[in-house]
């Protein structure tokens, strides 16, 4: 009885994943779709932008108040620079690569390999 009950659970389990990670490939599908407006785009650019000078700041107040060196501070701001760049290029659209939590270290490992191309 209980190799019966046992089984049964892992049907379940096996069948409840097969089902999620079928639903999750559609939304991602759906997602990347994803069409903004000239409007839209400048919104989101102006938004962005208003970031990155706060972080920026941010990162001077660090490196004034000895939290991380002169270099570590510039290497950070130019990392920033990069990816807002990078953002830009994208129409401000992340496809998760940094809004989400599940698959962007795979999208991450992808647009590395097609930069190194």
């Amino acid at each position: 009885m209980r190799k019966i009950i046992v089984a049964s659970l892992l049907i379940f389990i096996f069948t409840l994943i097969s089902f999620s990670s079928s639903s999750y490939a559609e939304q991602q599908e759906s997602k990347t779709n994803i069409q903004l407006t000239n409007t839209q785009k400048a919104e989101l650019a102006k938004l962005n932008e208003e970031i990155l000078v706060k972080k920026k700041e941010l990162i001077g107040k660090y490196v004034e108040f000895g939290i991380i060196t002169p270099e570590k501070g510039a290497k950070i701001r130019a990392h920033m620079d990069d990816r807002f760049a990078r953002m830009k290029e994208n129409g401000f659209i992340c496809y998760r690569m940094h809004c989400g939590h599940k698959g962007r270290h795979q999208l991450h490992n992808q647009q590395s390999k097609n930069d190194q191309n």
